[in-house]
């Protein structure tokens, strides 16, 4: 008895799986299904973003350190002539990058000759920020917006943040772009485009910068990348125009370290706020973006990203649990029909929330991500498939005189 239950549990598991699958293959290939195709994308998407927000929500964000790496430089209402004598006076201090989020162009603007000495003379130091361009179906286009060339000195790194709508949170950035979307060779690489951060933390320590592209490279490439957030705008030093004229004496604390040039505070520009994670969707976005490119240094920095479980782990893991918990269901079911039903319920609620709290302590512990969802899903479907699989072998047994558990 004992082979014919584990041999209709197999076979049970596999409808699971076949019913898990198949509607999602359909959905995808069927172009009248489109629109429930690009729902079920949406709601999974929203699914993936709870981990992070969940941690998130529920961590401390780092306070402000006696000696950090990264400081914050707020242009405030400066002109550009404003700006280059900030640039000057931040290069004086000899730190190892200026990143610089703002992208100087407009035709209708004259040429600014302190601005273009400023950024030749700090070239070597400095980062550009540039604007990646989207064209009317949201695809990425080839050539970014960016700095005109007669102020075009040091590397570039693209500032977008990925998210679509005006009040969603960013929890993601484009590390890379690569713009025929190819897999990277050789050939291609000199046209792959950094991203601000990305950028910046390449200059500043090549060996993070490795370790991070090498964990890209074990995920996707063109995928976005979650950010770990480390601290809200008053964990990090930040710094007034003032400061640079009176005398400040922490501005020694720049030597060697990455200097951001930015909107900080209550910026009047409102495309450059942003949702966090720790702010409020009822409110008003609460973050710049310069402290969100901030944070993604940070991250990169501490090795703080998150890594995903391997897909294949997961299917294993979930076909091996489904596999037994059916072989017990079918055992339940066959000699206690009467307080199956309930008692079979109770055992999938519990074991969903005890899937979702799993996998939620082993992201907030070590950042690795679980596609929960490929467990939880066959969890839900098990007892409706076991009812499905009774019929099916009690009429192949009538008809055909087939060997099964019921």
């Amino acid at each position: 008895m004992k082979k014919t239950l584990f041999r209709d549990a197999f076979l049970a598991t596999l409808l699971v799986f076949l019913a898990f699958n198949l509607p999602a293959l359909l959905v995808a290939n069927i172009p009248f299904f489109a629109p429930l195709h690009s729902t079920l994308k949406r709601i999974q998407k929203e699914y993936e973003h709870v981990f992070p927000d969940l941690t998130q929500s529920g961590r401390s964000a780092r306070r402000l350190e006696a000696d950090t790496l990264i400081y914050l430089v707020n242009i405030d209402t400066l002109d550009r002539t404003g700006i280059a004598e900030l640039i000057e006076n931040i290069h004086q201090y000899d730190p190892k990058v200026i990143g610089i989020d703002v992208v100087f162009n407009g035709k209708n603007v004259s040429f600014n000759p302190s601005l273009a000495n400023a950024l030749k003379a700090a070239a070597d130091k400095s980062v550009m920020g540039t604007y990646l361009v989207t064209n009317p179906h949201g695809g990425l286009l080839e050539q970014p917006e960016r700095t005109d060339s007669v102020y075009l000195f040091g590397k570039e790194g693209f500032a977008n943040l990925v998210t679509r709508e005006a009040k969603s949170t960013v929890r993601l950035f484009l590390p890379q772009f690569y713009p025929d979307y190819s897999s990277v060779s050789d050939t291609d690489s000199a046209r792959t485009q950094e991203s601000f951060a990305t950028q910046i933390v390449k200059k500043f320590d090549a060996a993070s910068y490795g370790k991070f592209i090498t964990h890209r490279q074990e995920a996707s490439i063109h995928s976005p990348e979650i950010i770990v957030y480390q601290r809200q705008e008053k964990g990090y030093r930040t710094f007034q125009p003032p400061d640079f004229y009176e005398g400040n004496l922490e501005l020694k604390r720049l030597k060697g370290k990455i200097v951001l040039i930015g909107l900080l505070g209550d910026s009047t520009v409102l495309e450059d706020k942003h949702y966090s994670p720790f702010g409020n969707s009822a409110q008003p976005p609460d973050m710049n973006g310069l402290v969100i490119h901030a944070n993604i240094i940070e991250m990169i920095l501490r090795h703080d990203y998150v890594r995903h479980a391997d897909g294949w782990v997961i299917n294993v893991v979930s076909f091996t649990l489904c596999f037994l918990l059916m072989a017990f269901f079918m055992d339940a079911f066959a000699k206690q029909q009467l307080q199956f039903h309930l008692v079979s319920r109770l055992i999938q609620l519990v074991l969903v929330l005890l899937t979702f709290g799993i996998g939620l302590w082993i992201f907030d512990t070590w950042q690795i991500k679980i596609d929960t969802l490929k467990i939880i899903i066959p969890i839900v479907l098990l007892v409706d498939i076991l009812y499905i699989y009774k019929t099916l072998a009690l009429w192949l047994r009538k008809n055909y005189d087939y060997q099964t558990y019921f």
